[in-house]
């Protein structure tokens, strides 16, 4: 894996070149085993390269086409490069490498944006061509791998990462206004924006070519839900899922480099490991993380599915009051923007134990995005059933639910919390907002009281569906809000942020193209049936694990934020939201106070608010403080 970083123009200002190298230098931990820059024409490109196929210096970056016409950056994996590859030899190539940057780099110099709809990998790239004088930015089509751009006037600048972004001249460092209220309703920021003011990420699939001040834009196709009539039995659904997904692995696996898998002991990591040690001559590496909280914990299973498969299985324990304030810094640090996932923390633990052993690792990551694992799927459902009744009488029924869950001599106060929120979102106008509703980190009255800005109330400007969705099923259409924005702008920032901190590349059997492509022609009855999700996965790979994996619950990899409350935490935590500090123009202080208190406090759920919420809602806020610090941001 790699970091990529440059800059174009007609007339690039004095220092951008010297900019150039050093922001790739800001980029080692993505690429600590080779560096390079060039400057060509009116273009300065940089490169920081992990070395994983082909390790040779023959393949190292900034890599020209013979021609000398063409010119690469490259951040990622093509997994069908060895197929592309011979295309290209049978129109006359010849190649002096053997991975896959050559490959990608012939292939776009013959065929253009065109091409990346063959490209099946994980990439953000940029490439200069001299005699076009054209500049093409392009990032893969889940969102893998960042890509991060800004215009100065005519000029463009590009990086893996903003904190070597923002090292290039010229960049203010204003917060957006729009895309803090965003902020505040999920979590994080999807794809085009970035909390800064004038910098955008590409999007998922999207590619964008430059030239001489000027853009024009285009992206992949996004996946076309189109049931199958020859997947409409069960056994036929079960073998193309499976064939799928052992395809997938097989060739993720392609490595010059020691390879492991990370083992949640849940379903879809399950199955990525099973299907590696299906196709490994001896034991591979398997790594999980546990807690000491036991809800929070399935290490156990994960335990069992190692022993069955016969692995070398790795486990570290995240102890509780561990926190540290570099946990805080380091997220903020590599993500560039604050980022209220606090799963961060464990997934940079067990990425940097992984990397003692392997230098690539694959995981489960889209399992659910793409056969529907998610209970919030479900709670939709429930959710549309409660909205046919009269908005009025969802009205009175929430106020009196509220009204019990605020009494202590009432029992059942998180049961009853529950119903009152569910009552309240059924209320809300529209099968969309219900369903976002389901993933607020604050409601819209919560975050009316933290700030008073006239910006939109959270993410209309960024969430959109395809102009076809409409004829999509409602499973449908939440699976790809669920892939397209919380998968591309929560989950793989989280892994591939974290894991690339330590030099670590992971790779998502689950996203490759083919697994993607039987997703969207099978028809919803084998994704949810009787109350569970991922019917046809689970009977794909049942014969392939022990028992344990589809009997007990789901959990998401969700860290007790409670249990790292220590002195550490507690002071970090009254600094950052104190009056007068890194908040005061971003967040009224009363609700600061308010959030620091209760997230301090909360030790179990009750009426008002569930431990998990209280937490991360001053988790959230202590990311922003430390952000807003850390890169001298302007209100």
């Amino acid at each position: 894996m790699c970091g990529i970083v440059g800059a174009a123009g007609e007339a690039l200002p004095a220092g951008v070149h010297a900019a150039v190298r050093g922001a790739s230098d800001l980029l080692t931990h993505r690429g600590p085993d080779a560096g390079g820059a060039t400057v060509v024409d009116t273009v300065s490109i940089g490169h920081r390269r992990l070395s994983v196929l082909d390790t040779g210096d023959r393949a190292n970056q900034p890599m020209w086409s013979p021609s000398k016409d063409a010119v690469i950056v490259f951040n990622g994996e093509i997994y069908n490069f060895p197929e592309l590859r011979d295309d290209l030899a049978s129109r006359g190539e010849r190649f002096t490498t053997t991975g896959d940057t050559e490959v990608l780099l012939r292939l776009l110099e013959r065929d253009g944006p065109a091409a990346l709809e063959r490209v099946a990998g994980m990439f953000a790239l940029a490439m200069w061509r001299r005699s076009t004088g054209e500049l093409l930015l392009a990032r893969d089509r889940f969102g893998e791998k960042p890509l991060f751009i800004a215009r100065r006037g005519g000029d463009l600048y590009f990086a893996s990462e903003l904190q070597a972004l923002l090292e290039l001249p010229g960049l203010p460092r204003r917060v957006d206004r729009r895309a803090l209220a965003c902020y505040f309703e999920t979590g994080y920021v999807p794809a085009p924006g970035t909390l800064f003011e004038g910098i955008e990420s590409l999007e998922p699939g999207e590619w964008l070519v430059w030239k001489r001040g000027t853009i024009r834009r285009g992206a992949v196709r996004v996946p076309q839900y189109a049931p199958d009539p020859e997947l409409a039995r069960p056994e036929a659904a079960r073998e193309a899922v499976l064939a799928a997904l052992r395809t997938a692995v097989r060739r993720q696996m392609i490595s010059d480099v020691p390879l492991g898998a990370f083992l949640s002991g849940g379903i879809d990591s399950s199955s990525v490991a099973a299907l590696m040690q299906e196709a490994s001559s001896a034991p591979i590496k398997t790594f999980n993380v546990r807690f000491e909280e036991a809800r929070y914990d399935e290490s156990a299973v994960a335990r069992r599915v190692a022993a069955h498969l016969g692995t070398d299985h790795h486990e570290l324990t995240v102890t509780d009051a561990s926190f540290q304030p570099e946990d805080l810094l380091r997220v903020v640090r590599h993500v560039g923007m604050p980022f209220a996932d606090s799963s961060a923390i464990p997934t940079f633990v067990v990425s940097r134990h992984a990397r003692r052993h392997v230098t690539v690792a694959l995981s489960g990551d889209g399992g659910d995005e793409m056969f529907a694992g998610y209970p919030a799927f479900q709670w939709a459902d429930r959710l549309e059933r409660l909205a046919r009744l009269p908005r009025a009488l969802l009205r009175t029924g929430a106020r009196a639910a509220g009204l019990g869950a605020g009494s202590r001599a009432l029992p059942g106060a998180g049961r009853l919390r529950q119903a009152r929120k569910a009552l309240e979102y059924a209320a809300l106008p529209g099968e969309t907002a219900r369903f976002r509703a389901l993933h607020w980190l604050f409601a819209p009255e919560e975050r009316q009281a933290l700030t008073t800005d006239s910006a939109p109330p959270g993410c209309d400007a960024y969430l959109r569906m395809p102009a076809d969705a409409q004829r999509w099923t409602p499973l449908r259409r939440r699976m790809y809000s669920r892939l397209r924005y919380e998968l591309a702008g929560d989950m793989l920032v989280k892994v591939d942020r974290m894991s690339m901190a330590v030099s670590l590349e992971v790779r998502a059997p689950f996203l490759d193209a083919e697994v993607a492509a039987v997703s969207a022609r099978l028809p919803d009855h084998h994704l949810i049936q009787h109350g569970c999700g991922k019917h046809v996965l689970r009977e794909a790979v049942r014969s392939l694990l022990p028992d344990e994996v589809f009997s007990h619950p789901k959990w998401g990899f969700s860290i007790p934020l409670h249990r790292f409350v220590n002195d550490r935490f507690r002071e970090a935590a009254a600094e950052l939201l104190r009056a007068g500090g890194p908040l005061e123009g971003l967040v009224r202080q009363p609700a600061a106070s308010a959030i620091l208190a209760r997230g301090l406090r909360r030790h179990a759920d009750a009426g008002d608010y569930s431990v998990y919420q209280a937490t991360h809602q001053l988790w959230a806020l202590m990311q922003l403080a430390a952000w807003r610090r850390m890169f001298a941001v302007t209100v």
